[in-house]
């Protein structure tokens, strides 16, 4: 009865053992079920609104458990919500809006630097691009309030006393400017203007180039959408290749071969402005007016363009207009070194007068063109530096991954796009410092060895260049190395003691049929 009793003594030490085991495998299976958050909806990179309408930034992610987002300044501070000019809704969506009464000569251009931050358990996150909502002043309006007294406040400048943390002056650092460049919400003061286009004097048997003027403050907003005589018959809209007229992308229009018929009548244009959805046509309307020349006159480039951007596949206008007499002819080259060497004309490279057209731009043709202009008692150059990128994308390999203490675990930035000007770290929402065992093998490569406990979490690659900024992100799970030691150790015990089990099991049933035999 004794040993019976010590046998009894003995199953609960074997079913302790399996819970034990039981929970470290389940403990182990909710582990790996643990996903961190990954952006489901970042904030864009350029918002653009006037002040009637405001702008919803939609910032959304997804993880197991759920996480949660919040709305940061650069310093990590949050952003607070302030009645009629900025709101976090139950989505998570930010809205902003300028709610401006009157303008002061204290009133300034303003710069809020605002991020996404989605955050999960375990200290786990990830955080957007800091995004900058940058509120420019109508510099039209700012000169007609010079006289208006400078103690008079406005709505704004009383909020920026409340909220100064995220208020700069226009003054701001050159690095900062790169950055509004790329990542920016502006914000425009909705006001009434005007479109015209001036006169434009020209050389007889030369390009005439006139332009749709609108003020600088709406300029950026504003779209060339069609020319048309006064009479009301239409020229065309930008990329407009024909005999007499050119169109070029950015709106101007190029009238050749002028001749005195070309100066009875006015030329107008008709602008969209893509925030508030208005179309106008100029208020006026301009009209050549041809020089005539009395003796030989070199030529003159009047039009061209130092820097044209573009994207992979686009249709790229090389503008070079110039005046002489006789009238000068237009050669294109390309720089190689100090060299200028010709190119094969064709289907895919075009030259229509002065303007030299690249169907389907590619990166190869990234480079600096020179336009030449010649007659017989002179020439002129000028230079464009043309660039051609393509959209930007960020995947780090592998997604996820588990890596034991002690061991080695490698990141993979694949970039894909051009150009790409900078690739920047972070762990859990913060730049992550290469020391230590984090090294940065190069630019692309993250690698950690020996990897600690600490290593585990959110890992993101930020590429930008000056036109936007993406991202990948990974999760890296650490396993403890001690945990799988005791483990080991674990089932050694376990199996010595099933081994002592079975014994007792074994020795208890013969001495029960031997008790039972006495009877």
């Amino acid at each position: 009865m004794i040993i019976k009793r010590r046998g009894y003594e003995m199953i609960p030490l074997w079913f302790i053992i399996l819970v034990f085991l039981a929970v470290l495998v389940l403990g182990d299976r909710s582990n790996r079920r643990f996903r961190g958050p990954n952006f489901v909806h970042e904030p864009l990179e350029t918002v653009e609104f006037s002040n009637s309408t405001g702008a919803v930034i939609s910032c959304s992610a997804q993880g197991y458990p759920e996480p949660s987002i919040r709305w940061e300044r650069r310093d990590g501070t949050p952003v607070s919500t302030i009645p009629g000019i900025r709101q976090i809704r139950p989505d998570n969506s930010l809205t902003v809006r300028s709610n401006w009464g009157v303008l002061t000569p204290r009133a300034r251009s303003r710069v809020r630097i605002f991020q996404c931050n989605s955050m999960a358990s375990c200290s786990r996150s990830v955080r957007s691009f800091p995004r900058l909502i940058y509120d420019e002043e109508i510099e039209r309006l700012r000169k007609l309030l010079e006289d208006v007294s400078s103690d008079e406040e406005t709505i704004e400048e009383e909020t920026e006393d409340s909220d100064n943390e995220d208020v700069f002056s226009e003054h701001q650092s050159e690095s900062e400017e790169e950055c509004r460049s790329s990542d920016d919400e502006t914000t425009v003061l909705q006001q009434s203007y005007e479109v015209h286009v001036s006169d434009h004097f020209v050389i007889r048997g030369s390009t005439a180039v006139l332009q749709c003027q609108s003020p600088p403050a709406v300029r950026p907003f504003i779209k060339v959408m069609l020319w048309l005589r006064e009479d009301g018959v239409s020229i065309g809209s930008p990329g407009t290749i024909g005999d007499k007229f050119n169109i070029l992308p950015t709106g101007e229009l190029l009238v050749k071969n002028v001749v005195p018929s070309d100066t009875l009548i006015g030329y107008q244009c008709q602008v969209h402005h893509r925030l508030i959805g208005e179309s106008k046509l100029s208020s006026t309307s301009g009209k050549i007016i041809i020089r005539e020349p009395h003796s030989s006159l070199p030529p003159t480039i009047t039009e061209s363009r130092p820097i044209v951007r573009a994207r992979e596949g686009e249709r790229v206008f090389l503008p070079c207009v110039g005046q002489g007499y006789p009238t000068p002819s237009y050669r294109w080259g390309r720089r190689d070194g100090d060299r200028i060497t010709s190119f094969h004309l064709g289907e895919r490279i075009l030259q229509k007068d002065g303007i030299l057209i690249i169907q389907q731009a590619a990166i190869q043709d990234t480079g600096v063109y020179v336009c030449e202009l010649n007659n017989s008692v002179g020439q002129d150059k000028a230079e464009t530096k043309l660039l051609v990128s393509a959209p930007l994308s960020a995947k780090i390999d592998p997604e996820s991954q588990t890596v034991d203490v002690g061991k080695m675990a490698t990141l993979s930035c694949r970039v894909m796009g051009h150009p790409v000007h900078s690739v920047v770290w972070l762990k859990n929402g913060s730049p992550l410092v290469a020391n230590g065992p984090i090294k940065l093998v190069s630019r692309d490569i993250l690698q950690i060895n020996p990897i600690r406990r600490e290593d585990s979490g959110m890992y993101q690659c930020f590429v930008s260049n000056d036109q936007e900024v993406v991202q990948g992100s990974a999760e890296l799970f650490v396993a403890g190395k001690i945990c799988s030691q005791f483990l080991v150790l674990v089932i050694s015990l376990l199996q010595s003691k099933i081994r002592q089990l079975m014994y007792i099991l074994l020795i208890t049933r013969r001495l029960t049929v031997l008790n039972c035999s006495f009877h």
